[in-house]
């Protein structure tokens, strides 16, 4: 594993104090470290490129909204751990560890596009045949 790997410079960053954040991103992050070296005697497999796949995906979409209207989505490094840790970590058998995902950001924090990337490559650029796709939210609007 190497630093030019932008989940795991994220995971390194916050758990450095370089980048602050809560309780539970730093468990998301110690986890992934130590996933990285025992995961693999659990049946865990990292695969860098299939994480930087689906990060990358999202240099190929755009945004729709007010003052980023038709601009590219560049995914912050809070969000390209997401994105990563979500397609880049299987098991043995080639499939994705985290099968659901639960994501909570504060309001204006992109979790929409955020969301709507993830849910566009699951469906059509993850390769999976008849994958379904579900979001949910506390209110309808």
């Amino acid at each position: 594993m190497t630093l030019d790997c932008p989940v795991f410079q994220y995971a390194h960053d916050v758990l450095d104090g370089k980048i602050v954040a809560g309780r539970l991103v730093k468990l998301a992050c110690t986890r992934h470290i130590r996933d990285l070296a025992e995961g693999p005697a659990r049946g865990l497999v990292w695969n860098q490129e299939k994480a930087n796949r689906a990060i990358e995906f999202f240099g190929y979409l755009r945004l729709t909204e007010g003052e980023f209207n038709d601009k590219p989505f560049e995914l912050q490094p809070s969000q390209k751990f997401i994105v990563g840790s979500l397609f880049g970590w299987c098991g043995t058998d080639g499939y994705r560890r985290f099968r659901t995902a639960y994501i909570e950001q504060a309001k204006g924090s992109g979790k929409t596009p955020l969301l709507s990337g993830i849910g566009l490559y699951g469906l059509v650029a993850d390769g999976e045949h008849g994958a379904e796709i579900y979001a949910g939210a506390t209110t309808r609007e």
